[in-house]
């Protein structure tokens, strides 16, 4: 028998994957490095290195989003989970809870995606500070939610 993670369970590693800088990334779940080379019309060969979108519960991710981070922890994807009682679920509400704590009610946006992106030109609004330590902060924040719920 496998014991089931909590939300808070969920939250905790999900934060410890996105606490260091270089392992978060915004605007897409998560991503994996790539390196192609080709053949140049100019001569010789070169190397494309590019972050590529990946699953973020792929082993070869290496950055997350805040959400991507939730997803991974969990082993699942949140937007595939319709029972509201699920811990993951309820981790997400918790995360939404947080981050509207942070930036306000937001009007046709997640608000976790809002404050982990900060794009004015996807959600409107340009938030001021470090976009990483808000991600941080709205972690810290959920899971305080989380623990007295």
């Amino acid at each position: 028998m496998t014991l089931e993670k909590t939300p808070t369970d969920i939250l905790l590693e999900a934060r410890d994957i996105v606490a260091e800088r270089e392992r978060w990334c915004q605007g897409t779940l998560a991503v994996c490095h790539i390196a192609v080379e080709y053949e140049s019309v100019l001569g010789g060969t070169r190397l494309h290195e590019v972050w590529n979108p990946i699953d973020p519960r792929d082993p070869a991710a290496e950055k997350w989003c805040s959400v991507g981070a939730l997803n991974k922890a969990a082993g699942e994807v949140v937007e595939c989970i319709e029972d509201y009682r699920h811990p993951l679920r309820r981790a997400f509400a918790f995360l939404t809870d947080a981050a509207i704590s942070i930036i306000g009610e937001v009007k046709d946006y997640d608000p976790v995606v809002g404050c982990n992106d900060n794009s004015p030109e996807a959600n409107g609004y340009d938030l001021e500070g470090d976009d990483h330590e808000r991600v941080l902060e709205m972690y810290d924040r959920a899971i305080r939610l989380s623990k007295d719920a």
